[in-house]
C-alpha cells in the first residue's frame, strides 16, 4: 500500500509512436466548462507532445487531487512513458508555505511578538493551533475524496496506450 503524499512512479511502454499517444490521450479529455466528466472524457488537464498532465475529472473541485504526469520518449518501436502519480506540485507548495506560517505564528506566540486577547486569558498558542488543525482537516478531506484517483489514472492510461507497465529499475 502507498502513501497518497509520496509520488509513485511507473514506466509505461507502447507500440504506439508519441504523437499517437498524444492524440488518443486529447481524445479523452473532458472540456471546459467545469471540466464534466463523461464515459467518453473522463480525465481533465493537459497534453502536449513531450507529455501530459492528467486528473480525474470530477463534479465540483479538489485541489488535492491525485494528478498524472507524464513524458513521451520515442524508442525505435514505440513510445516509454515515465509516469508520476501524486499530488499536484503546486499543492506541495502549498502545503510548505502553510506550514511556514504555522511556525512563524508558533514562534511568535512563544516568544511573546503577538498580544491576542489581551485581558481575556487567551493562550498565545490559539492562532498557530487554530491554523495547524484547519490546515490539516483542508489536506485530509481533500486527500480522502481523491482515494483511488492513482489506481484509476494508471489503468485508464495503460488501457488508452495500449501499454505494459514495466519494474523501475
Amino acid at each position: 500500500m502507498h502513501s497518497s503524499w509520496i509520488a509513485e512512479r511507473h514506466v509505461l511502454t507502447t507500440q504506439l509512436s508519441a504523437s499517437e499517444c498524444e492524440a488518443r490521450l486529447r481524445a479523452r479529455i473532458a472540456g471546459w466548462p467545469q471540466w464534466r466528466p463523461t464515459r467518453e472524457h473522463p480525465v481533465a488537464g493537459t497534453v502536449s507532445p513531450r507529455g501530459f498532465s492528467l486528473t480525474r475529472a470530477i463534479s465540483g473541485r479538489n485541489s488535492f487531487q491525485t494528478e498524472a504526469r507524464g513524458t513521451f520518449t520515442t524508442l525505435e518501436r514505440g513510445t516509454r512513458i515515465e509516469v508520476t502519480l501524486g499530488p499536484s506540485p503546486v499543492v506541495l507548495v502549498f502545503l510548505l508555505i502553510w506550514l511556514a506560517l504555522f511556525l512563524a505564528f508558533l514562534i511568535g506566540g512563544l516568544q511573546g511578538d503577538f498580544v491576542i486577547g489581551v485581558g481575556l486569558g487567551v493562550p498565545r498558542a490559539i492562532i498557530p493551533i487554530g491554523i495547524l488543525l484547519i490546515g490539516v482537516a483542508t489536506i485530509g478531506l481533500g486527500r480522502l475524496s481523491a482515494r483511488g484517483e492513482s489506481a484509476f489514472l494508471l489503468r485508464f492510461l495503460q488501457t488508452e496506450l495500449q501499454s505494459n507497465d514495466l519494474p523501475l529499475v
